[in-house]
């Protein structure tokens, strides 16, 4: 039992790095121009100055739209009245004076010292959440930098023809491969 559970936990060979460049090389030049080749039938393309990237905008589910429903404009609205009025409330009880206060009707009341804490406590933790956001996005969410998808990874779309970016700006749908930029910039 020991020696089929052991057999079953046997490692694959590891792949040298020259063939793990290879399969990287063979992934980025099999990787379709275009990705998206369901939404591009479906649209007009009676403009000759229609980029790709216009299409894809277009049809994008993040595209920025006018029709937005009242609902949203009336409680975002609310929203603004309320964190204007609570910050005005907190601005009048930091700085009137006492008597000024008395004289409106307020007897009980914090101390002002909650004013400063309060608010200082919440910018160092402001602070705090921004240098553990760095560190995460550093330590956890970055690929190591011998690792291959640094170079080539699944999502990029690879234009073959060189020559048709090779010395202009791309439209930012297509990535070239690392090579042919080498190539363009250091030969």
């Amino acid at each position: 039992m020991a020696r089929s559970r052991r057999s079953s936990l046997r490692l694959q060979p590891s792949l040298s790095t020259s063939s793990l460049i290879e399969m990287s090389q063979r992934e980025c030049l099999t990787k379709p121009l275009i990705e998206y080749e369901d939404i591009l039938p479906n649209m007009m393309m009676n403009e000759s100055s229609l980029k790709l990237t216009d299409l894809l905008a277009r049809e994008s589910d993040v595209t920025v739209s006018n029709q937005i429903s009242s609902l949203i404009e009336y409680r975002g609205f609310a929203w603004h009245l309320l964190v204007t009025a609570i910050h005005t409330l907190w601005l009048l009880w930091t700085f009137l004076p006492e008597n000024w206060l008395h004289y409106i009707g307020v007897h009980y009341y914090p101390s002002r010292w909650w004013s400063l804490a309060v608010s200082n406590y919440i910018l160092i933790l402001f602070l705090y959440s921004y240098i553990a956001l760095q560190f995460w996005n550093v330590e956890v969410e970055a690929i190591p930098r011998d690792d291959l998808r640094a170079i080539c990874d699944g999502d990029q779309v690879v234009e073959k023809d060189i020559v048709k970016y090779g010395w202009k700006d791309t439209n930012g749908v297509f990535d070239l491969r690392i090579s042919d930029v080498n190539e363009v910039l250091y030969d």
